[in-house]
């Protein structure tokens, strides 16, 4: 996958391309059902410097998401907060 991924995924968000990598391979977990794999995915991805706050906001929804799918519904309830007000 290339760099046209990346710009499908995030649009114009200007977040470094490791982290898009590493939300890719999130997203690849996700699928995969390996939905703890994919959250340590997207927790590192949440931790890298300069990452803009829209980016965050989606990659806290994808967590969510993995959170939702384990049954930990007050863990998926934070992140989808988090997602809807960036912080």
């Amino acid at each position: 996958m290339g760099s046209n991924d990346n710009t499908t995924l995030f649009g114009s968000i200007d977040a470094s391309e490791a982290a898009k990598e590493t939300v890719k391979a999130g997203r690849s977990a996700t699928r995969s059902q390996d939905y703890e794999t994919a959250i340590r995915y997207f927790d590192n991805a949440l931790n890298f410097v300069g990452t803009p706050d829209l980016f965050k906001a989606r990659v806290y929804e994808y967590r969510g998401e993995c959170y939702w799918l384990l049954s930990d519904f007050d863990k998926a309830e934070s992140d989808y907060l988090r997602s809807l007000t960036g912080s």
